[in-house]
């Protein structure tokens, strides 16, 4: 095969690679929203470039939750990793953010591989600096200092179904009773709001909240007791409220303005 042709051929697989058929918001939010259920990484390229064609990899909000769901995907496909990345090539500086945080979150060896490769030809190269001398800690282990971190921690749950993170969310819980502090208490505020959401939406959440409420303190029982009654009436009524079934890409968003 001659030289043009064999580079022709190259070209042609890229292509195809990062040329996968994008979804309609209904099937994205869904496949997002329950992948921990049925894990099909091989829709993971599908869905990145569908949620670039909304312009959600824009929304200064989509950092957070993409960083922890796409990172924990990446981690356990370590094979696609590259290929992944691959399709952010032609996206603008603020979207490729998404694939920085989310190779860092992954932190595998060819994660960090490709994070080197954007270092030497990226804007953001001083960003991705600092990220590789931090390794990242689960984000279960991180101080909730605002509904950002609360975004990570679904998206962490919704690509595992690891019940650890609803957990961690109803730590703070007491946070919506806090006067002087308004970061905490919109904090407490979009924990309360998203947990109630999350537990009509999803059984393992609802089913989990009711499993741990006994062994909650005083503080955290009576929020998490509200959370699941007006969850119980809403699921006995087969009502899903319109902030619950919200796309995925708007109902993160909406966390920040709680």
């Amino acid at each position: 095969m001659s030289t043009v042709k064999y580079l022709i051929c190259t070209l042609l697989i890229c292509v195809t690679s990062v040329s996968a058929k994008t979804m309609d918001e209904a099937t994205l939010s869904t496949w997002i929203t329950y992948y921990y259920k049925n894990p099909e990484p091989e829709l993971v390229s599908s869905a990145i470039q569908s949620l670039q064609s909304t312009g959600y990899f824009n929304n200064d909000s989509s950092a957070a939750p993409m960083s922890t769901f796409l990172g924990t995907i990446f981690s356990n496909n370590k094979n696609k990793i590259k290929e992944w990345a691959a399709i952010f090539k032609p996206y603008n500086d603020k979207e490729k953010l998404i694939l920085i945080y989310a190779l860092w979150y992954s932190n595998t060896d060819i994660s960090n591989k490709q994070l080197k490769s954007l270092k030497n030809s990226d804007i953001h190269a001083e960003l991705i600096e600092k990220l590789l001398a931090s390794p990242p800690k689960g984000v279960e282990t991180m101080q909730i200092t605002g509904p950002a971190v609360l975004d990570m921690l679904w998206g962490a749950f919704q690509a595992t179904g690891d019940t650890k993170y609803i957990d961690r969310i109803i730590t703070v819980l007491p946070y919506v009773n806090v006067k002087g502090d308004t970061a905490r208490l919109l904090t407490g505020g979009a924990a309360q709001w998203s947990l109630t959401s999350n537990a009509v939406q999803h059984d393992i959440v609802y089913d989990h909240c009711n499993m741990v409420l006994d062994k909650q303190p005083d503080e955290i029982k009576q929020e998490l007791t509200e959370i699941l009654e007006s969850a119980k009436k809403q699921r006995a009524n087969k009502r899903i409220t319109s902030s619950s079934t919200r796309p995925f890409i708007r109902r993160f968003a909406s966390l920040h303005s709680v």
